[in-house]
């Protein structure tokens, strides 16, 4: 059962979040307007195209909205992921050592 909380707790931690690329209006009490470049914290999906979501700063509307209004933010990551390593920069280069070739390739 620890095993499960633990994994509920991480869920909890790493929000979905996406970004409005329209406006919306609402027309019922249960829906949240958006304006183009908002960003909101993803509660839920439902299957007919509708999610729930509220404001990303907590001060705001909640309530649901059309998917199509909006786009998914990549999800933060981790400190220590691969990614966010510098890459080597001409200091760590030694033209003696004969990594020339392999350095004047760039990365793509």
């Amino acid at each position: 059962a620890e095993q499960a909380g633990s994994g509920d707790e991480e869920e909890e931690e790493e929000e979905e979040m996406v970004r409005a690329i329209a406006d919306f209006f609402p027309e019922r009490p249960h829906e949240m307007p958006l304006r183009t470049g908002q960003v909101v914290v993803l509660r839920r999906r439902h299957p007919s195209g509708w999610w729930e979501g509220c404001q990303s700063d907590g001060a705001g509307a909640s309530g649901w909205f059309p998917s199509n209004h909006v786009l998914p933010l990549p999800r933060l990551r981790p400190a220590s992921s691969p990614s966010t390593k510098p890459k080597p920069g001409r200091e760590d280069f030694d033209p003696s050592s004969g990594e020339a070739q392999a350095l004047a390739v760039p990365d793509v």
